[in-house]
């Protein structure tokens, strides 16, 4: 082969390595898609399952049954009873529900874009109320409890 080829083969050869390697420098310094941030995570795709303790649809409803819900929406506002309540006050209305007889089954209703950390932050709230530490839990969570099946009953 002659010389000039050669030299010409090293240099191209020497170009695209360095073209890869910037390439590859550059794509492990971008930031990481919002799907993978923390604090970008949303309900529907990364937290839906609720806590162990708690009912779900399939679950079921005690066909007696009071049902109480907490709106979760995407912003992160609470919701109870039509009204915007506070984490203080929800957790307030959670303490007097625990007292009422016969006790209310509470359901967590989320609206699937709220981000995790505010759906968790809720569950503790709620999860600190006796109600949701009985056996059989009073808390629940899902979608549209009036759809879910009742049990129990004639």
């Amino acid at each position: 082969m002659r010389p000039e080829l050669d030299d010409f083969w090293s240099k191209l050869g020497a170009t695209i390595s360095v073209l890869i390697i910037s390439t590859i420098l550059t794509a492990c310094d971008q930031e990481q898609p919002q799907s993978q941030s923390p604090h970008k995570k949303t309900y529907s795709a990364n937290c839906a399952s609720p806590l162990k303790n708690w009912g779900t649809e399939k679950d079921g409803l005690g066909h007696m049954s009071i049902v109480l819900s907490v709106f979760l929406m995407t912003d992160g506002t609470a919701v109870w009873n039509k009204f915007a309540v506070s984490n203080r006050k929800l957790s307030e209305l959670m303490t007097e529900a625990g007292a009422l007889q016969p006790m209310p089954r509470i359901v967590l209703q989320v609206s699937p874009s709220t981000k995790c950390e505010r759906v968790d932050e809720v569950r503790t709230i709620m999860n600190s109320a006796a109600l949701c530490n009985t056996s059989p839990s009073h808390c629940s969570e899902g979608w549209n409890p009036k759809e879910w099946p009742l049990t129990g009953g004639p």
